[in-house]
């Protein structure tokens, strides 16, 4: 991936998230939105950098810590 697509990466995976997070009517929204950036920006700059070295699927891992996160966004 060159920048323009992993930010534009970044902005898809992000966005549903996002919304659903602005939906549930919090205080703590831009708290959230900020943490769910940070954990794709992070996950995608070390996927960019060729850092996920160990056995596995990375895309099922990122999909399972994408879960893992808003399920724990949305019980707050």
């Amino acid at each position: 991936l060159d920048e323009i697509e992993a930010t534009e990466l970044r902005h898809r995976t992000a966005a549903p998230i996002l919304k659903l997070l602005s939906d549930a009517n919090t205080d703590t929204a831009l708290k959230k939105a900020r943490t769910v950036h940070a954990c794709v920006h992070g996950y995608v700059t070390i996927e960019m950098a060729d850092g996920f070295q160990m056995v596995g699927n990375v895309d099922a891992a990122f999909e399972y810590g994408a879960n893992l996160l808003v399920e724990s966004l949305l019980e707050d």
